[in-house]
C-alpha cells in the first residue's frame, strides 16, 4: 500500500520540464590539482606538514612532545622547571600529567576513570608542592602532592564542591572555585577542607562560571575576578561577596589573565582581548585578535605573560597560532603556527614558551593499523629560545598561508574567451546559477568506509564496510550514478559538535572543551546546552534569515530554541528531533506529499534530518540495526526519487551528509565520512578527489544561495568546483526498495544485547559504545580500535 500511495504522489508531483528554461554555461569544469586531492595526514612534500581535516596546513613551531588526551590548562610546581598538564579526553582516562622541561617528557601521571569529567581548573601552592585540580563531573576538587625531586603524585582526599566546579584560584589558605551550574563562586576553606561558602553572581545558571583569578590591591585588600561565559561579563566581587559587579566585555569570555591590578580576559568568541580595571569597575580597553575581523572564529582561549613583563601571548585555538602582544600597549607583535587547538599556554623563567595542544596534530586511520586508544591525542610544542619579535612578524604570514590553503586551491573552471562566465557554481558574488533549491539531507554517524568501502572507482577499504550494498542499495547507487567525494571529512568525533557544524559550519571553543563531559558519561546534559556559547554568532538559520533567504527546517532542533528570532521549523515533520520511534521513510513520504501539492512552494534551502542509520544496537523488542539502516537508506532514494520527478528538479541540488563519523572504522582517518551530491546539474557516475569538509559543504551551498559565510570554517574553505556538469542530465531517478523486511531484535540476552540494553537512546551522544556494538553484531569480532574501558560484559 505505501508503495501505492507513493507512486501516486510521485506522478502528481511531476512537472513539465521541457517547458522550463536551460541555464546555458559557457565554463567547465575543471579537476582539483594534485596538491587539493591530498590526503588528511602528512605532507607528501613538506617535511614537518601535516594537512587538517579542513584542508589547513599544520607547521607547529618548536620542539613537539606526545602529551595525550584533551589537555586544558598548565600550572608550574616544583621550582619552575616541571608543569603539570590537566587533560580530559574523549576515549581512554582523563590524566593530570607533569612535565619534565629538562627531560622534556611526561615523568609522571595520575589518571582518573573518564566518568570524573575533570575540567579546566588547576591551582598550585607557593611552594608548587600541592596541586589542587577540578573534578567538574564529579563535583569535586581533587588534591595531590607533587615531590619536588621527582614530580610524582600523591592523590590526597577530595574536596567536595557543588555544581560542577571548573576554574580555581589560590589565596593563601582559600582556595575559590568556579561553579558552572549554579552561577556561584565557591569559597573553600582548605584547613577544614571544605566549602565554606558560596557567593552570588547576581545572574542566573546561564551566566556559567568558568575562570578565576586574584588581584591584589592595596595593602591586604584583594578583589576576586571570575569570567562568566555566558553572561559575556566578568564578575569582580570582594572576598567577602558584599560588593559584586559585572564588567561586559567580549561574547563567550573563558580564561583570564591578572597581571598587576589589571585583568584581561580572552573572549573566545568575540575573537578579542579585553582589558578590565577591577578597581574601577570598568573596561580599559578591547584589542581583535583575529586576522580577519570581519570573520568569526579565530577562538583566543589561552592566556601567558613573561617573566619579564614585556609579552602576553594569547593561545587562538580555531586559528591554531599563537600571537605574542606587548605588554606595554596591548599591540600585536606577530604570531607563530602552533599544533591542532592550542588550549593552554605557559612561559617558563628561562622564556620557554609552553603551547599545550589540545588535538593534537591528527588522529589518523581508524583499521588498526595504529593504536587508537584515543580519538584526540594532545601534544606539547617548546619554544625555546622563544621567538624574536622578527620570527613573530614573519610567522604570521605563514599563519594565513596555513588559514587559507583550502580556499587557495578551490579548482577553477576552465571557460569559453569572450564570453561571460556562467557555471552553474557561482564563483564569485552576483554570477547567475540554475540551482534555486537546496536540499541538505543530514543522517547520523558513519565514515566512509563504514558505508562506501566497496565501492568500485573510489577510495575505499571493503574490509572496513559495515553497511554494504543490500542495506543501502540506493545510497551505493546514487554514490555511482551521481557525484560521490571520497576525501570529505567532518570535524567532529560526537554528535553534540557534529549538529553545531552541520547548522553553523563551525563549533566555538566552550563547545569543543565540553562536549567530552557529556559524551556517555551524562556529566553534561547536551540537550540543555546553551545554544548562546556554542558559535559565536548563530546558525544557517539566523544567518538565512538575515539574508532574506527562505528555508525551512525539517527535524533539526540545535539553534532553534534560543533565537531571538523564531526560527521556521516545520511542526508537521515527523519525528521532531533526534527519535528512532519514528520510520525515516515516513520523514520521506511527508516531504513527498508536499512536492505533489500544486501550491507547495519549495523553499531555498531545505534541511532535513534523516536519523535512524543511529540504530539501537540489538535492544529487545526495536527494528534491529538492519532493518533502520535499510528504513533510513529507502527513505533517502525516496526523497531524490520524488524531487526528481517534481517541477522543482532542473533547479535543485541534493547534498547528503552524516553528522559526524563516529561509527566505524576508516582507512584514510577516523574523521572521514562521505558526502553525495545528486543534481542535473552535478556531474554524472563521478567521484571527486577534492580534499572538502563541512566547511567546503557550507561555502558552496552559500555561493548557491548567494549569501556569504558564517565563519572563518567556511569563509575560507574550498569550493566544491569541481562537481558541476555544462550540460544537465534531468532524468528522473528511481529508487530501490529495501532489500530487508522490517525486523525486530528477538533476541533477550547476550552480551551485545546486555550491552545494548544500557544504550541511552533519548538524545544523541550518550551512548560512544553503539560503535563496537554495530562492528561485533556485523562482523563477528573486535572492532579495529582499541574500546574506552571495559564494558561490563567483558569484565
Amino acid at each position: 500500500m505505501q508503495r501505492l500511495v507513493l507512486c501516486a504522489l510521485l506522478a502528481a508531483a511531476c512537472g513539465d520540464d521541457a517547458q522550463q528554461p536551460t541555464f546555458q554555461t559557457t565554463c567547465q569544469a575543471s579537476e582539483p590539482s594534485a596538491e587539493a586531492k591530498l590526503l588528511v595526514g602528512v605532507h607528501p612534500s613538506q617535511p614537518g606538514a601535516k594537512i587538517l581535516i579542513d584542508g589547513r596546513l599544520l607547521t607547529p613551531s618548536g620542539t613537539q612532545i606526545p602529551l595525550g588526551g584533551f589537555p586544558l590548562n598548565m600550572r608550574f610546581v616544583g621550582g619552575g622547571t616541571r608543569f603539570v598538564a590537566l587533560s580530559d579526553g574523549a576515549k581512554g582516562v582523563e590524566s593530570i600529567r607533569v612535565v619534565d622541561l629538562m627531560a622534556r617528557r611526561v615523568v609522571a601521571e595520575e589518571p582518573y576513570a573518564n566518568q570524573h569529567g575533570l575540567f579546566y581548573g588547576l591551582a598550585v601552592s607557593a611552594a608548587g608542592t600541592r596541586l589542587y585540580a577540578s573534578g567538574g563531573g564529579e563535583n569535586v576538587v581533587h588534591v595531590l602532592d607533587v615531590n619536588p625531586q621527582t614530580g610524582a603524585l600523591t592523590p590526597r582526599p577530595d574536596i567536595a564542591v557543588p555544581n560542577y566546579p571548573a576554574g580555581l584560584a589560590l589565596s593563601g589558605n582559600t582556595l575559590y572555585a568556579a561553579e558552572q551550574t549554579s552561577a556561584k563562586l565557591a569559597v573553600i576553606d582548605l584547613v577544614q577542607g571544605r566549602v565554606t561558602s558560596e557567593i552570588q553572581t547576581g545572574g542566573g545558571a546561564s551566566d556559567v562560571p568558568f575562570d578565576v583569578g586574584i588581584v591584589q590591591g592595596p595593602g591586604s585588600s584583594q578583589l576576586i575576578v571570575m569570567t562568566l561565559t555566558g553572561a559575556s561579563a566578568l564578575m569582580v566581587t570582594n572576598t567577602s561577596g558584599t560588593s559584586t559587579t559585572r564588567v561586559p566585555v567580549g561574547k563567550n569570555p573563558e580564561a583570564l589573565l591578572v597581571v598587576g591590578t589589571r585583568v584581561l580576559v580572552a573572549s573566545a568568541d568575540d575573537d578579542s582581548l579585553t582589558v578590565v580595571d577591577p578597581f574601577g569597575r570598568s573596561v580599559v580597553s578591547t584589542i581583535p585578535l583575529a586576522l580577519e575581523a570581519q570573520q568569526k572564529g579565530a577562538s583566543p582561549a589561552a592566556l601567558a605573560v613573561s617573566p619579564d613583563g614585556a609579552r602576553v601571548y594569547v593561545g587562538l585555538a580555531a586559528e591554531n597560532s599563537l600571537v605574542a602582544l606587548s605588554a606595554a600597549d596591548l599591540m600585536p607583535i606577530g604570531r607563530v603556527p602552533t599544533a591542532w587547538y592550542p588550549q593552554a599556554v605557559a612561559v617558563a623563567q628561562d622564556g620557554t614558551v609552553i603551547v599545550a595542544n589540545a588535538k593534537g596534530e591528527s588522529i589518523g586511520p581508524a583499521d588498526g593499523t595504529i593504536e587508537k586508544s584515543d580519538l584526540i591525542r594532545g601534544t606539547l610544542s617548546l619554544l625555546s629560545p622563544p621567538p624574536d619579535d622578527a620570527a613573530m612578524q614573519a610567522g604570521t604570514m605563514v599563519v594565513m598561508q596555513n588559514s587559507v590553503r583550502p580556499s587557495a586551491l578551490t579548482p577553477q573552471p576552465t571557460c569559453q574567451p569572450g564570453q561571460p562566465a556562467r557555471f552553474a557554481l557561482p564563483m564569485k558574488p552576483g554570477d547567475p546559477t540554475p540551482i534555486e533549491h537546496v536540499i541538505l539531507i543530514v543522517r547520523e554517524n558513519k565514515t566512509y568506509d563504514a558505508e562506501l568501502g566497496s565501492l568500485a572507482g573510489a577510495n575505499g577499504d571493503a574490509s572496513l564496510e559495515i553497511f554494504g550494498p543490500r542495506m543501502t542499495p540506493n545510497l551505493h547507487a546514487l554514490a555511482q550514478k551521481f557525484t560521490n567525494l571520497d576525501n570529505f571529512y567532518i570535524a567532529a568525533e560526537a554528535s553534540l559538535q557534529g549538529h553545531v557544524l552541520t547548522t553553523a559550519s563551525f563549533v566555538g571553543d566552550f563547545g569543543e572543551k565540553a562536549w567530552l563531559q557529556t559524551w556517555g558519561r551524562g556529566w553534561r546534559d547536551e540537550i540543555t546546552y546553551s545554544e548562546n556559547i556554542v558559535v559565536p554568532s548563530g546558525f544557517i538559520w539566523q544567518k538565512l534569515q538575515a539574508e532574506s533567504v527562505s528555508y525551512v527546517d525539517m527535524g533539526e532542533l540545535v539553534g532553534t530554541t534560543e533565537s531571538a528570532q523564531r526560527v521556521n521549523v516545520d511542526t508537521k515533520y515527523p519525528g521532531i528531533s533526534f527519535t528512532l520511534d519514528v520510520a525515516d521513510a515516513d520523514r520521506a513520504a511527508y516531504f513527498t506529499s508536499l512536492l505533489a501539492r500544486g501550491d507547495y512552494m519549495l523553499p531555498k534551502f531545505t534541511y532535513m534530518i534523516l536519523p535512524r542509520n543511529h540504530t539501537a544496537g540489538l535492544r529487545p523488542g526495536v527494528e534491529t540495526p538492519e532493518s533502520m539502516i535499510a528504513d533510513n537508506d529507502e527513505a533517502t532514494g525516496m526523497i531524490v526519487e520524488a524531487l526528481s520527478r517534481s517541477r522543482f528538479w532542473a533547479s535543485s541540488v541534493v547534498f547528503v551528509v552524516e553528522d559526524d563519523p563516529q561509527d566505524g572504522g576508516d582507512h584514510v582517518d577516523g574523521h572521514r565520512s562521505i558526502c553525495l551530491v545528486v543534481s542535473p546539474w552535478v556531474r554524472h557516475g563521478y567521484t571527486s578527489s577534492g580534499h572538502y569538509d563541512v566547511g567546503s559543504l557550507f561555502h558552496t551551498i552559500e555561493a548557491l544561495l548567494g549569501i556569504g559565510p558564517m565563519y572563518q570554517t567556511d569563509g575560507r574553505a574550498s569550493l566544491m568546483a569541481d562537481l558541476w556538469a555544462q550540460t544537465p542530465d534531468r532524468s528522473p531517478w528511481a529508487h530501490i526498495p529495501r532489500m530487508i523486511p522490517v525486523t525486530t531484535n528477538s533476541a533477550t540476552s547476550g552480551p551485545l544485547v546486555e550491552a545494548s540494553r544500557r544504550l541511552d537512546l533519548s538524545a544523541p551522544d550518550r551512548s560512544p559504545e553503539l560503535s563496537r556494538i554495530l562492528w561485533r553484531y556485523f562482523k563477528g569480532s573486535e572492532p579495529p580500535w582499541r574500546q574506552a574501558a571495559p564494558e561490563p560484559d567483558d569484565e
